[in-house]
């Protein structure tokens, strides 16, 4: 049997070689059907029996012409005979039927036994050239297609991209040995006759190659994940053909698979890398942005404790001077009265006239308002400053030490008063909860924050009301502040936590107090913060911090 190399060799000698043999005795009928073929510029020779012509055939004849002068089943012998001793590599053996012997038997038992072509004798030169060139062009396109079909299965065999041949049922009828390889077979026994939907990780994913198949008859760079016999996932791409039987019925698949695990893996890790990237850059800019915020609440917070120090030592004066103001007036208060009963004893009614002249009664009791008055002022002021030295302690450095959120409510609003003067109604639903392990600069600015978002909700809206809670859920300690604003949309719901998101106009806001704020309660404190909201229905933050403290 010839080797592959040798066989692709027959076949190029045979569309170059331009050759033909006739086998039969020499005659009227040889020489009428030698010039009908040679004028077709085809180098003729002639052998009288198979065994001649079969030695003629290492010259590669393009053609074998049988003479008929055989009983049928002698000529299905004869043929039979040329095909076998001739390995199949003549692309056309022709039967030339002599006159009397093209009954409809011999030209169907002739091609049935090998024959490609039968050429009757009988009519006119011309129509005899006609068909020897018809014969001799067929047989030329024939070699043309043995060659490309042998150097594109030889070019499959010797690929390392795996290629198979299967059914249209999918079961497999040949494959190449890259396709051994890249599936880790011993050999191809183990997938030949066996579905390759075996080896296919998703069983959809044939069934939507098929579909395309049936669609188009083609399918180019189809993604899919095999099987390796040991069990591990191959990424390919299949590209692939479908063969018809001649009333158009798929009968098969050429399909080859390239195997792009690596580029897979190399695109993932790229695609993680790059991920990985984004998120460090995120998170610079985060830490960037933070520490730049905690620089100037650092430089803001020194100026309230200076404020706050300045500030305090003279309402201590003021505070102190008032009290004894208010001593002092008393004391003049009860002189006045007993002057008074002396006068109303002598009935000294200058003394009267005075009194009513000067209108004592009434600044008596007006001066007693004013003191009442200016107290709640002072403590107000006092309030307030208690606030700043509070909010000075954000920051910097805090240790954790125990701390009552109630208390960082009460700060915010002492701080926030003025923002409260629009309308704003403020609710305070404080329940008495025990004190936390946080830093309490930290957690004060939260409160501020969530405040101050509360109240630029309420700009536009008709019912301007914020609600504060504290309790106790589940060892933790809750805070909420609810407004009664616009809401949200899930898209700015679902953002409002991160660095530089913002709804307000440009030079309004950073987009870094809630994201500061997620950050001081869940990666601080390894608290929870959350938000519900709907649009027109206003907006929840609430924050939750552990009884024990962060670790």
């Amino acid at each position: 049997m010839n080797t592959e190399a040798n066989r692709r060799a027959i076949l190029s000698d045979t569309l170059k070689s331009r050759r033909a043999v006739i086998i039969g005795t020499p005659g009227k009928a040889a020489e009428r059907l030698a010039e009908a073929v040679a004028a077709r510029r085809i180098s003729v020779r002639t052998a009288p029996e198979i065994a001649v012509a079969t030695r003629e055939h290492a010259g590669s004849p393009c053609m074998i012409f049988l003479l008929c002068k055989f009983r049928s089943d002698r000529l299905v012998a004869a043929v039979r005979s040329i095909r076998s001793a001739t390995n199949g590599d003549v692309p056309s053996v022709v039967v030339y039927g002599s006159e009397g012997d093209d009954s409809a038997d011999v030209i169907c038992d002739s091609i049935d036994a090998g024959a490609d072509e039968y050429l009757a004798s009988r009519g006119s030169e011309a129509a005899l050239c006609a068909s020897a060139h018809a014969i001799v062009r067929h047989a030329e396109t024939r070699v043309r297609n043995l060659v490309h079909d042998e150097n594109h299965r030889s070019f499959l065999r010797n690929s390392f991209d795996m290629a198979y041949d299967c059914t249209a049922d999918d079961v497999v009828t040949d494959i190449n040995a890259g396709g051994v390889d890249l599936l880790g077979l011993e050999s191809a026994d183990q997938i030949v006759g066996h579905p390759i939907t075996e080896y296919y990780a998703g069983p959809e994913d044939r069934e939507h190659f098929r579909r395309l198949m049936a669609e188009s008859g083609f399918v180019r760079d189809f993604e899919v994940v095999m099987l390796r016999r040991d069990g591990r996932k191959l990424f390919a791409l299949e590209t692939s053909v479908a063969s018809y039987e001649t009333d158009g019925a798929v009968i098969g698949y050429h399909a080859r698979v390239k195997d792009i695990t690596e580029r897979v893996r190399s695109q993932k890790q790229l695609m993680q890398m790059n991920i990985e990237l984004a998120e460090a850059n995120r998170k610079l800019k985060l830490a960037q942005s933070s520490l730049v915020q905690r620089e100037k609440l650092a430089s803001v917070g020194q100026l309230a404790a200076g404020l706050a120090h300045e500030v305090n030592n003279p309402l201590g004066f003021v505070k102190s001077n008032l009290e004894s103001v208010r001593d002092h007036f008393g004391r003049l208060t009860r002189y006045i009265d007993g002057l008074e009963a002396i006068a109303r004893e002598r009935a000294d009614e200058r003394v009267t006239a005075l009194r009513e002249a000067a209108a004592v009664a009434y600044l008596l009791e007006d001066t007693d308002a004013v003191f009442a008055e200016s107290t709640i002022g002072v403590d107000r002021i006092a309030a307030i400053v208690d606030g700043l030295k509070t909010f000075a302690r954000y920051g910097v450095e805090e240790s954790l030490v125990e701390y009552d959120i109630n208390s960082a409510v009460d700060a915010t609003l002492a701080i926030c008063r003025n923002e409260f003067r629009n309308g704003i109604e403020v609710q305070r639903d404080l329940a008495r909860v025990p004190p936390v392990p946080c830093r309490p600069g930290q957690i004060n600015q939260v409160v501020l924050n969530l405040v101050l978002n509360a109240t630029y909700a309420l700009r536009t809206s008709s019912t301007k009301r914020i609600e504060i809670k504290t309790r106790l859920s589940d060892g933790y300690v809750a805070c909420e502040v609810s407004d009664t604003g616009c809401g949200m949309l899930d898209d700015v719901r679902n953002k409002v936590f991160d660095p530089f998101f913002t709804t307000k106009p440009a030079g309004e806001g950073t987009g870094l107090g809630l994201s500061i704020s997620y950050d001081i309660v869940v990666n601080k404190h390894e608290g929870r913060m959350s938000v519900t909201s709907k649009p027109g229905d206003g907006s929840t933050f609430s924050f939750c911090l552990p009884l024990r403290g962060p670790r």
